[in-house]
Formats: structure tokens, C-alpha cells, sequence
């Protein structure tokens, strides 16, 4: 088997815990994910199922945003007309 070198974004506080949780198992972040790649192909699925998990403080400011979306004129704009695209602009 042949292995690639990829590169991936992920949190540094995220990396570092986890480094710390997958070292106490006698792992590390490259076995760890090929375990989960393996599991993806051999299930051709997830292998778990993801959830969001909404904070307080972020479902607050989400009804805080939909409250004040609420309130806005529905418009359409058309990009074909320049003052609609004007208008788009200078909101």
C-alpha cells in the first residue's frame, strides 16, 4: 500500500486535544484518521451520525438575526438593472 501526504485546516486547540485523548490510546492523528477514512469506505457511510450542537449563546444571536431579518422589506432584485445593483451595493 502506498501512502500520500495530504494537508488539512483543522483548529490548533482541536489538534492539540485530541493529540493528547488519541496518544492515551496509543494512537496518533495519522492512524487515527486512516481508521476513519477505512471505516468510511468499508460502510460506504459516516460511521457516526453528525450532529450540531447549538449553544445558548449561538441560538440566541440566531433568533436575534432571524428577528431582524424579519423586519426587512422582501424584495427581489434584479442584477439586470442597475439600481437594483446599485441598491445591493450601497446596503
Amino acid at each position: 500500500m502506498s501512502t500520500i501526504q495530504k494537508n488539512y485546516h483543522v483548529d490548533e486547540d482541536l489538534q492539540r486535544q485530541a493529540d493528547i485523548i488519541l496518544e492515551t490510546m496509543g494512537l496518533n492523528t495519522s492512524t487515527a484518521i486512516t481508521m476513519f477514512l477505512t471505516r468510511i469506505v468499508s460502510e460506504e457511510k459516516f460511521p457516526f451520525t453528525p450532529e450540531v450542537v447549538v449553544s445558548p449563546t449561538r441560538a440566541k444571536n440566531r433568533e436575534k438575526i432571524l428577528e431582524q431579518a424579519s423586519r426587512l422589506p422582501n424584495k427581489t432584485l434584479d442584477f439586470s438593472n442597475t439600481e437594483d445593483v446599485s441598491e445591493f451595493f450601497d446596503d
